[in-house]
């Protein structure tokens, strides 16, 4: 791993996002400033936006579907650190919620990364939602000649 500071990522989202308003901005700017030029160079100009913005809705809509389930978690709450849940077959205790993704960790001590929008889409299970005791249920095999 790269030794970043823990706040980094969060500083280089709002960098990225600031970068492409101001792309956005230029972009605008330039088509304000060729009104004057030749219509064909303007309709050229937002014909090559408008499918820019189309590649770029299509291939942001995983991202974008995400983030929005972040929000939702962050807000709505369904898991905690800390809980112990189950998302179809997978099972574990929650230990990062991040606006992408959440970080779970099974009982292997396995770190999987599941994306935010299979807890919002998928069936959830959380076992500590309202009471924190759980139980596990071993299944054992005993031959009858032992």
């Amino acid at each position: 791993r790269l030794p970043l500071p823990e706040g980094f990522w969060p500083e280089a989202a709002v960098v990225g996002a600031g970068l492409a308003i101001l792309f956005g901005l230029s972009i605008q700017s330039s088509i304000r400033q060729k009104r004057y030029a030749t219509k064909l160079i303007s309709v050229l100009s937002l014909t090559l936006v408008a499918a820019l913005s189309v590649g770029l809705g299509f291939g942001m809509q995983e991202i974008f579907a995400n983030f929005i389930s972040g929000i939702m978690i962050l807000f709505e709450r369904p898991v905690r650190i800390g809980d112990t849940i189950t998302i179809g077959a997978l099972s574990g205790t929650v230990s990062k919620i991040r606006i992408r993704a959440t970080t779970i960790t099974d009982f292997d001590r396995k770190d999987i990364i599941v994306p935010n929008k299979t807890f919002i889409t998928g069936q959830l299970i959380n076992w500590s939602l309202t009471d924190t005791v759980t139980r596990v249920t071993l299944k054992l095999g005993v031959d009858y000649g032992s």
